[in-house]
């Protein structure tokens, strides 16, 4: 297998990961910095800003939606803006701001999280 393979694999596990961690969670809404850290302990560490490289993929193939801890509006941000909150996540994460966004599956994303539907791009470690 290739470098670029491994790296292809490995991102589409953190993805089936992160599927499985929010679908092990539901009804309720994950907040991301604890998303982080579930998916340390699952053995698939990543960074803020990788983290939020791959619930933007999951937030453009509707699989999941992004909303602030602080509101209890899940679902009701246009997806520009759920993409400008992971950008902030992302960014001050690194710099210690007190954004929390959290994250919740689309019944889309249930069915991918059940194995019920493929994406291309995402495994699940079943």
């Amino acid at each position: 297998m290739s470098v670029d393979q491994r790296s292809k694999h490995r991102t589409g596990r953190i993805r089936g990961e992160i599927l499985r961690v929010l679908y092990s969670s539901r009804p309720r809404a994950t907040r991301l910095d604890d998303l982080r850290i579930l998916l340390d302990r699952a053995s698939w560490p990543c960074s803020d800003e990788k983290l939020a490289q791959e619930l933007e993929f999951l937030l453009k193939s509707d699989l999941l939606e992004i909303g602030n801890s602080g509101k209890k509006d899940l679902g009701s941000l246009s997806q520009d803006d759920q993409q400008r909150l992971l950008a902030k996540f992302a960014l001050l994460s690194t710099e210690g701001g007190d954004v929390l966004p959290i994250a919740s599956l689309t019944a889309e994303g249930i069915l991918v999280a059940e194995g019920s539907k493929e994406i291309l791009g995402i495994e699940l470690g079943m």
